[in-house]
């Protein structure tokens, strides 16, 4: 998880992907995730998450639960959630061409709620035996 200065560092990150594959595979990282405030029309912060290593194999994530659900953990450690509901909203996805927006709300006991939208791309039923 690495925070940065500002929206405009995550949004033109070009990684080395084979770096941080190689990176994510020695350490046995999932990837890392980077954000910033980005005060716009619809979201507070800009959310990129990078998961090249073999564990995963997908070079960016468009839209990220378990990274959103990270960064809003962290901004909690630190009193650093807006406003007093400790809500927002992440754009991720854009770099990668979607436009995920993530809901991310920390109660007062700490569980980070994610939610928003979804594509479905399939549909299924478990029967437990």
């Amino acid at each position: 998880l690495l925070p940065l200065c500002d929206a405009a560092s995550v949004r033109g990150l070009s990684p080395d992907m084979s770096a941080l594959r190689d990176w994510t595979n020695a350490t046995g990282a999932t990837g890392v995730a980077v954000f910033a405030d980005e005060p716009a029309a619809g979201h507070s912060r800009v959310v990129r998450a990078f998961c090249p290593g073999d564990a995963v194999n997908v070079p960016e994530d468009p839209v990220t639960g378990s990274a959103n659900a990270l960064i809003g953990a962290w901004l909690r450690e630190r009193g650093a959630l807006p406003g007093d509901a400790g809500a927002y909203v992440a754009s991720q996805g854009r770099e990668v061409g979607r436009d995920g927006h993530v809901h991310v709300r920390v109660d007062a006991e700490g569980t980070v709620w994610i939610g928003g939208q979804v594509q479905p791309v399939i549909d299924g039923q478990i029967t437990w035996m």
